[in-house]
């Protein structure tokens, strides 16, 4: 019975984890929430990642690299998330500082590595491809004409939609958001009159260009070193939220509050997604306490149960944005990694969406939407004295997770960030901090998936 929750005790650990699971998935639309190609998948981080408030990623290039590693991190296809190290993908050393896979290293092998069918464009298609760079480009390719004019509207609604966004974010008088939003639709119908003519050219060149691949890879190429932040920590390709990190952590953004109790949670219908990956980080028990600020250095298995729990938190979902990946190569079948690759498995093995078999791989999903807690309340009647517990390995600097929340830690769970904890008093624990719970990812169908009647320099491997 959740009524009286033991989270020494595996079996109930699971069910706790699938109710919270279960009862976030019932308060944010997910649609198709099934780990099938094409489908978003919801992934509970297990505990939260604590994010540090005063990192600057616009300003400052070794923040923003830390930001977006962590935004960028490929996790395990389960229900309940920890992100993979390269050591299971790569047979050479690390990409990141952290050792962590990432989506941005992953495509750029694919960039580096990939080997292409040899075609031939035909003449007609040739003299095509001519006319229309013809239309886009000067003679030094930069885009010229309508191209330059649509490039510099998109630019201005960008800057409209994000005046908004802010607008509606810091809760401005109605009469500014209504100017913001005339303004935002004025922007939308300049760029409207060029658009359709613009896109039509464009997508026309990419067809025409990967019916000859060397091109239209050249250009894919050029377009990710462009991309390419160089930081005191490393090189790195920028993942970027529809919310500005730093906006994150301003008491005015649109949180939305969520209450739960053990007894809601008793009522949770099942839910067949939280058989995907079995019970992944429950191993350990509800609670997770490590060394040194960190759960990955000594995560230890805590025996205390609760009674009548009440959780209250505040949540928000925020979009991911990689301006650098063009999504056309996640689907292509004009590729297939080449002898030079040091991938020692396949990036996804597709699954089998017959069975609601989730695919396997180096990058089974890719991380598209986090979601955000803050202000996290547990309290309930517990069976030990849990503000003592708390507060012992608060002044440790231990790291203290339960379920899906962190209440102490490093930031971002690095060995190099400064600690953080909430509070523990009485029959409550506290976490104000800002924290990630949970991923939101696109599961990726078979990828390399090269069409066998292409002709390829060698037989397929």
């Amino acid at each position: 019975m959740l009524g009286s929750i033991s989270f020494g005790q595996q079996p109930d650990n699971v069910q706790m984890m699938s109710g919270l699971y279960q009862k976030l998935s019932d308060y944010i639309t997910l649609g198709h929430n099934s780990p099938v190609a094409g489908n978003t998948y919801f992934m509970l981080a297990a505990p939260g990642i604590i994010l540090d408030p005063s990192r600057n990623p616009v300003d400052n290039p070794s923040d923003n690299y830390i930001v977006s590693q962590l935004l960028d991190s490929i996790p395990t296809p389960s229900w309940i998330t920890q992100p993979q190290s390269e050591a299971a993908a790569f047979k050479f050393g690390t990409f990141t500082v952290d050792n962590l896979l990432t989506a941005g290293a992953i495509y750029e092998h694919i960039v580096d590595f990939k080997e292409l069918p040899k075609i031939k464009r035909s003449d007609a298609d040739e003299a095509n491809l001519i006319a229309i760079k013809d239309q886009l480009y000067d003679s030094n390719g930069e885009p010229k004409g309508k191209y330059a004019l649509y490039n510099t509207l998109l630019a201005a609604y960008n800057k409209a939609d994000l005046a908004v966004t802010k607008a509606v974010q810091d809760k401005r008088p109605d009469s500014e958001i209504i100017d913001a939003k005339n303004l935002r639709q004025a922007a939308q119908d300049r760029l409207d009159s060029v658009r359709s003519d613009v896109e039509t050219l464009l997508e026309k060149q990419s067809i025409l260009e990967n019916k000859l691949p060397d091109a239209w890879w050249l250009r894919v190429k050029r377009e990710l070193s462009a991309a390419q932040i160089t930081s005191a920590l490393a090189k790195f390709y920028p993942v970027t939220p529809d919310i500005a990190y730093q906006v994150w952590f301003q008491t005015n953004t649109s949180w939305h509050g969520i209450t739960m109790t053990s007894s809601d949670i008793e009522r949770t219908t099942y839910n067949s997604s939280t058989h995907i990956g079995g019970s992944g980080g429950l191993n350990f028990g509800f609670w997770s306490v490590g060394a040194g600020g960190t759960f990955d250095r000594d995560t230890g298995r805590q025996d205390i149960s609760v009674k009548n729990a009440t959780i209250q938190i505040e949540v928000i979902r925020v979009q991911l944005y990689r301006p650098w990946l063009n999504g056309l190569i996640l689907q292509s079948r004009n590729w297939r990694m080449g002898s030079g690759s040091q991938f020692s498995e396949d990036i996804s093995d597709g699954g089998d969406p017959s069975r609601g078999v989730p695919p396997k791989g180096i990058m089974p999903m890719i991380p598209t939407e986090v979601l955000l807690a803050r202000n996290v309340t547990v309290s309930g009647e517990w069976s030990k004295d849990v503000s003592s517990f708390c507060n012992t390995h608060f002044q440790e600097n231990h790291s203290v997770g339960w379920g899906p929340f962190t209440f102490g830690g490093n930031y971002e769970n690095r060995t190099s960030s400064s600690y953080y904890h909430g509070q523990a008093v009485g029959n409550k624990i506290i976490s104000p901090g800002v924290q990630i719970i949970g991923f939101y990812c696109k599961v990726l169908g078979k990828m390399p998936n090269p069409d066998p009647n292409l002709n390829w320099e060698t037989p397929a491997k």
